[in-house]
């Protein structure tokens, strides 16, 4: 890497200070053309002296603009004064959509980042190539190794521009980037492969493209500009055409990469990767550091000593002017609610929340400038809020981030509130909940986002810490709120009963939240290097041992294998939880209609909270469901004591399907409320509950699943479960009706028909769909099992059939038998 020299250093730091070498950092003023540079008699002054002069290349007046580069507007056209001791220089090009067509996409909105990449500028001939520079293939630059890296890991041009002048007294090279801000260019564009068909995009359509602003600070340069694509499926009433806004930043990076802290799995962080060519072990290194702000102490000795100290650059974020006055202040408290965090780290005041200066506070403020972070207001219908950040690739040091709020996002805790704590804590005006509960909950929503700007990813194990009985004692959850962490999706505590007093029902920093930021942030003056670190940050999480409070459990997929690490849950036992949740979502649901009722509105707002609360009774169910074939995941060092994997046991699976066999598989009824779904469904109202009862009967039956079980018996766990009694067991929950003569009502035919269903389809996996699995259904005991399952359902439904006096009931049968017969059979089909 080719580093800066000192002049360079000096210039920035210049700059940074206020001392303008070529004027205000921001400045724009009307300029004469810059004389031509001097010629030099030297060889290299020589070449220089062969390019154009600015003068020749901008004629006439121009605006111009001081900062990292020197950049110049005229006639539309924009050129960047690139200084010759920038060339080989790490920066960032990170590329935002800031101005979104209406109806392009729920999850982006203004601030939506859609590149990110490392890249440096170096000089070819009367060329300038932009490279997209690598940062995960590393090696030290003094052993022989480093010359293999770099030449088995080239790194490409995105981008090449002609040298159109060279100005002495600049030291800089004239490039004009018009069309790489305009272009349709890879690296650089809003849209996607899936969004260029989905529109049917045609092309870019430079007449209706335009350079907005380009304005150069001490350590970036901000382009904002508009393109216009032709898209005949575009959004709108015939529009033809998608618009976006967007701000093309180019960032210096730090001359000196941050201390990298070496990532640990047993605390969670986001990451960056390394793989390092130039250890002495027998093969490839790969290292993983942590993604985290540069906190350094004021007064280190102080800091050494113990005590509070401010950070030399506090982490800042402003508030968005597009933020509603009132929910301002809940933006900032849940900002700075993470100083809680931070002084465990030795830090005070290392997160402040501020208002955007007024011109005449910071007439050169902007929010495009990357050295603010922001919390940007997001008015579309999504809900959803995120809290992306921009890192710098070789060190994981985090340089800026935006978080972003979806305005309707508002409306997903107002409806939560009411589903999962209306029996707690009714409404009473109507289907508003009062401000100041929204405000904490938005307050909650904000903190969660900058935690993961942060560098602190989903904790889902967080929410199993707590004992359910916990969750019900204000002493308890006043103090320790209702997860370890708000990291966590547990958005309310649902379990806390009517009479329960004052609860509470709202998530906040917790725990594990003051100890991860400690494990990150704290400086550690006795270490020298990442490695030396490593002793004590080890040390700190072998301190917690087991506590549950401090474990970290990873966000998994659908459907999750560890029943600890679940979404939307709360406290340490998915069964009792499940079932004081189905105890309240019972007692609120008769209010929807009360609650949604206004002078002159429709039934919008009653479907959408029915809808909803169906949804909530389906993932009380699913958290239920994960136990069966569940296995605990405890992220170990091999020095450590104990299992990584654990099996659920045996009687606690035999306990959650007890639980499913009575909450989900049967008595349903009022789930279909007919007052309201008088009102909202025509026909429909089965088909809803026959897609929730069999989408948890269908995840109980996942293949995944069985394997698990399948493992566990063969490894010969003491407290294991067979496959062949574990499905026996379902199949008596879903078909008890065959042990007598009596009527099969609506939804538990429906149900028995799901089950044939899911049975059926794993038995059509083919050969080439089993191919793509590393271990499945064709070449397990899966098939087999399966197929007996459905010849003793055979059996039974035969034998049932003699003596059943209901038709609808008989009818059922025979649909069951004969497809049955087509499954074990396809060719009688």
């Amino acid at each position: 890497m080719v580093r800066a020299t000192t002049t360079r250093l000096n210039l920035l730091l210049s700059l940074f200070l206020g001392t303008l070498l070529f004027g205000c950092a921001s400045s724009k003023k009307v300029e004469k053309s810059p004389e031509s540079p001097p010629t030099s008699s030297s060889s290299a002054e020589s070449e220089k002296g062969a390019f154009d002069s600015f003068s020749s290349v901008i004629s006439g007046a121009y605006t111009a603009d001081s900062g990292l580069f020197r950049v110049y507007t005229k006639d539309g056209s924009i050129y960047y004064g690139v200084p010759e001791d920038l060339l080989g220089h790490d920066m960032l090009l990170v590329v935002r959509i800031v101005g979104v067509p209406e109806g392009y996409s729920g999850y982006t909105g203004a601030g939506s980042k859609v590149s990110e990449k490392m890249i440096r500028l170096e000089r070819s001939g009367k060329r300038i190539y932009m490279r997209a520079a690598g940062s995960t293939a590393v090696a030290d630059t003094a052993l022989p190794v480093a010359t293999s890296v770099r030449m088995n890991n080239t790194e490409p041009i995105i981008a090449s521009f002609k040298i159109e002048g060279y100005g002495e007294e600049k030291e800089s090279y004239l490039i004009d980037v018009t069309s790489f801000l305009l272009d349709d260019h890879p690296s650089t564009t809003p849209l996607s492969t899936r969004t260029r068909k989905e529109f049917s995009v045609r092309r870019l359509d430079a007449s209706r493209s335009s350079i907005d602003t380009v304005r150069s600070f001490p350590f970036n340069v901000e382009a904002r500009y508009t393109l216009t694509f032709d898209a005949s499926e575009a959004p709108g009433w015939r529009n033809g055409a998608l618009t976006f806004g967007m701000n093309q930043s180019i960032v210096l990076l730090p001359e000196e990469p941050m201390r990298k802290r070496y990532f640990d799995p047993r605390v969670g962080w986001f990451r960056i990767g390394q793989t390092d060519f130039g250890t002495d072990e027998q093969g490839v290194v790969d290292r993983y550091y942590l993604r985290r702000w540069r906190l350094e102490p004021s007064d280190p000795e102080a800091y050494a000593r113990g005590e509070l100290v401010e950070p030399v650059k506090p982490i800042v974020y402003y508030i968005d002017p597009a933020t509603p006055m009132k929910w301002r202040p809940w933006f900032k408290k849940g900002i700075e609610d993470w100083n809680e965090a931070f002084e465990v780290a030795g830090f005070k005041n290392a997160v402040i929340a501020r208002d955007v200066p007024t011109k005449e506070e910071d007439p050169d403020f902007s929010l495009d400038d990357v050295r603010n972070s922001v919390v940007r207001w997001v008015a579309n219908s999504t809900r959803n809020a995120m809290g992306p950040s921009v890192v710098d690739p070789r060190s994981g040091e985090i340089i800026e981030s935006e978080v972003l709020f979806y305005q309707n996002h508002m409306r997903s805790y107002r409806n939560y509130y009411l589903i999962e704590a209306g029996a707690f804590d009714p409404p009473k005006e109507s289907l508003r909940i009062p401000d100041e509960k929204l405000g904490e909950m938005l307050r909650a929503v904000i903190a969660h986002e900058v935690g993961h700007a942060l560098g602190l990813p989903h904790n889902m194990g967080a929410s199993n810490a707590y004992p359910v009985d916990s969750l019900r004692s204000p002493s308890f959850t006043q103090r320790m709120g209702i997860a370890a962490s708000i990291m966590d999706y547990a958005r309310l505590n649902y379990v806390a009963q009517p009479g329960d007093g004052d609860v509470r029902i709202i998530r906040k920093i917790g725990p594990y939240d003051r100890y991860s930021i400690n494990w990150g942030y704290r400086v550690l003056p006795e270490a020298a290097t990442s490695e030396e670190e490593l002793a004590t940050l080890d040390g700190w999480i072998r301190e917690k041992g087991d506590d549950p409070i401090y474990r970290f459990g990873y966000q998994q997929g659908f459907p999750p294998i560890d029943p600890r690490s679940q979404t939307e849950d709360v406290g340490d036992d998915p069964v009792e939880s499940s079932r004081l949740g189905v105890a309240n979502l019972k007692r609120v649901m008769p209010s929807f209609i009360g609650w949604t009722t206004r002078e002159f509105n429709d039934y919008d707002d009653l479907e959408e909270i029915y809808t909803e609360s169906i949804y909530h009774w389906r993932e009380l169910m699913l958290h239920v469901v994960t136990l069966v074939g569940g296995v605990h995941v405890t992220p170990r060092r091999p020095s450590e004591p104990g299992r990584i994997y654990t099996p659920v046991s045996r009687s606690q699976q035999i306990r959650a399907l007890d639980f499913l066999e009575e909450y989900a598989f049967n008595g349903i009824d009022w789930l279909a409320p007919i007052e309201i779904l008088r009102r909202i469904d025509r026909e429909g109202s089965v088909e809803r509950l026959r897609r929730m009862q069999g989408s948890v009967l269908a995840t109980l039956l996942n293949e995944d699943r069985m394997l698990r079980i399948i493992e566990s018996e063969a490894l010969g766990e003491e407290d294991s479960w067979s496959l062949l009694p574990y499905l026996d067991r379902v199949r008596t929950i879903i078909w008890k009706e065959l042990s007598s003569t009596r009527e099969i009502s609506i939804h538990r035919r429906n149900l028995q028909r799901v089950y044939l269903s899911q049975i059926a389809s794993l038995l059509e996996i083919d050969e080439q769909e089993e191919r793509e699995r590393s271990f499945g259904v064709l070449r397990s005991d899966i098939r087999g099992a399966l197929r007996d399952q459905l010849q003793q359902l055979q059996r039974e439904i035969r034998s049932t059939l003699r003596s059943v006096g209901d038709r609808t009931t008989r009818v059922h049968l025979q649909d069951a038998l004969d497809r049955i017969e087509m499954t074990l059979d396809p060719q009688k089909e």
